[in-house]
């Protein structure tokens, strides 16, 4: 999955493709905002998924 606003971003590749094995989801259709902060219950999901 490639995420549209993560293209310039730092990180894009290991964000692209944590979410080719969705392990991380966007929070609407094609965004990821990547310099958002976390929630703990998010951080949380992301590490069962993995």
């Amino acid at each position: 999955m490639e995420f549209s606003d993560a293209a310039d971003h730092w990180a894009k590749d290991a964000i692209n493709d944590m979410g080719s094995r969705m392990v991380v989801t966007g929070i609407e259709n094609n965004n990821y905002a990547p310099d958002r902060n976390i929630t703990r219950a998010e951080f949380a999901a992301i590490m069962v998924r993995v």
